[in-house]
């Protein structure tokens, strides 16, 4: 009976260890994700900022996929209304440049507010 009560305490150990291992994993997957917020003057429209290769270019849609291949992530932006740096517009951007964005999320859309394109 105290050989099934140990066996039974160890596993529950065990289990209890792992998953806190795993959870700790997450929380610092999440935090290498995070995004900066940078707060315009004069209003209350928060921006973030993403930087990356561009993955590809919809001319059609107006869209622009970034992709971080350190992190294994990517975004696509809609850069209707963006203002751009280094270039001068969206077909002046191809597969494979470094871009900067600074975006605003609205309503599950990221909305590109300015796209720096790299040298």
């Amino acid at each position: 009976m105290k050989k099934k009560i140990l066996v039974v305490s160890a596993a529950a150990l065990f289990a209890a260890g792992c998953a806190g291992t795993c959870l700790a994993a997450d929380a610092t997957r999440q935090d290498k994700h995070q995004v900066v917020l940078q707060e315009k003057p004069g209003g209350t429209l928060k921006t973030a900022i993403f930087q990356g290769a561009v993955n590809a270019v919809n001319l059609d849609s107006k869209t622009i996929e970034v992709i971080k291949k350190s992190m294994d992530i990517g975004l696509v932006f809609a850069a209707s209304n963006a203002v751009f740096k280094g270039c001068k517009d969206l077909k002046d951007i191809k597969v494979k440049d470094t871009v900067t964005v600074e975006y605003d999320v609205k309503l599950g859309r990221s909305i590109a507010m300015v796209i720096t394109k790299g040298k």
